[in-house]
């Protein structure tokens, strides 16, 4: 079904989309603080998948007190991704209707514009506090500058299910790749 389109491709190599989920929130979870009061800039785990071991290097690089990514933001993730899932389902329809068939994956717009306003309620709180706004502020800010750097040297079946070559042996990616920030009339 088209509402089903998601990343990834429907090669037999490729997991289905809830452990592919279950694996990458694993990955990020694992080198997350748990605390703000975590002043390390870099963390360096090791786990196992699949019986075979990974080494997960987080690490942010700014001059702000950003921080790396806090367990916490991991409801800020969740909702990241279902509303991008969705908008990219409304993108492969529109195509598919326009063009008569179905979309390859570069062929659809991978920005999104979010409020901050309407994050804050998906979290749940009060989105005419400051304070929410600011945190969910935070929360992006720390997610688009946290580093992931998984070695999977060890792990030819994670090699095999989210390589792009199946050779690649480092993987370093961001949870946000690209962050521009428009302040409008409310801050």
């Amino acid at each position: 079904k088209n509402s089903d389109y998601s990343y990834l491709s429907s090669s037999d190599n490729v997991l289905a989309r809830n452990v592919h989920d279950q694996i990458f929130a694993g990955i990020l979870d694992a080198g997350m603080r748990l605390s703000a009061k975590d002043a390390r800039r870099e963390i360096i785990t090791e786990i196992t998948i699949a019986k075979q071991p990974l080494t997960i290097t987080t690490r942010t690089r700014t001059s702000k007190n950003d921080g790396i990514a806090l367990m916490s933001d991991l409801g800020m993730v969740r909702i990241l991704l279902s509303w991008a899932r969705s908008d990219l389902a409304v993108r492969a329809r529109d195509f598919a209707d326009r063009e008569g068939r179905n979309p390859e994956i570069n062929q659809l717009t991978n920005l999104f514009s979010i409020s901050a306003f309407s994050l804050t309620e998906a979290l749940g709180l009060k989105r005419s506090s400051g304070a929410n706004v600011d945190r969910v502020v935070d929360m992006i800010n720390r997610l688009a500058t946290t580093e992931y750097e998984v070695d999977s040297s060890m792990s030819p079946w994670f090699r095999e299910k989210f390589s792009f070559s199946s050779e690649a042996e480092i993987m370093r990616f961001k949870f946000l790749n690209n962050l521009e920030i428009k302040l409008d009339e409310r801050g």
